[in-house]
């Protein structure tokens, strides 16, 4: 019998192998670095993310699935940006 089993993931971590993406972020809020340098490291990340996937022989590979916003922060934290609801302001 012909296995026709394909195998695939929902998705692929985006911070990076050495968490470049983290760093890359950071830097670009401290304005130790600019958007190029940013972007650049994240098409570099998305490419390395693709050969891992193929090298490992997944049949579909996720696409559409990278962020430079980082989902796991919960949406009410105010971190990076230091957004802190005003004491008794108007809701």
């Amino acid at each position: 019998m012909k296995n026709n089993l394909r195998n695939h993931n929902l998705g692929f971590l985006r911070i990076g192998a050495k968490r470049q993406l983290k760093r890359a972020l950071e830097s670009f809020w401290s304005k130790k670095t600019g958007e190029a340098q940013l972007l650049e490291t994240a098409k570099v990340i998305r490419a390395e993310n693709w050969q891992t996937q193929k090298a490992a022989g997944l049949d579909f590979i996720p696409s559409n699935d990278f962020s430079l916003y980082d989902q796991t922060r919960p949406p009410h934290s105010p971190a990076p940006f230091d957004a802190r609801p005003v004491s008794g302001a108007a809701r």
